[in-house]
């Protein structure tokens, strides 16, 4: 019988991009915040949406860099983005 399951869609934890698990890579926090310090991680769109509570950019980026670094859970990366954090 045909495996009719079809393959569920997560989402980066960096831009929001829908992909599969198996396209998709697994970053350990420590490896993040590594990341972090380095300038990545901290995503447009997220900026954006902070800013639109009325925080200035570099605040909304510091806010976000402190929230991402305070987390002890892994980072799930769409292939774009672990491109991306590979070349940082």
């Amino acid at each position: 019988m045909a495996n009719t399951l079809k393959t569920r869609n997560m989402l980066c934890d960096v831009c929001n991009a829908a992909t599969t698990p198996d396209e998709g890579s697994v970053v350990s926090p420590e490896n993040f915040r590594k990341l972090l310090a380095k300038g990545w991680g901290v995503h447009e769109n997220n900026i954006g949406m902070v800013m639109e509570s009325g925080l200035l950019r570099e605040q909304a980026i510091t806010m976000l860099t402190q929230q991402h670094a305070a987390s002890q859970s892994p980072w799930f990366l769409c292939p774009q983005c672990a491109a991306q954090a590979r070349n940082v």
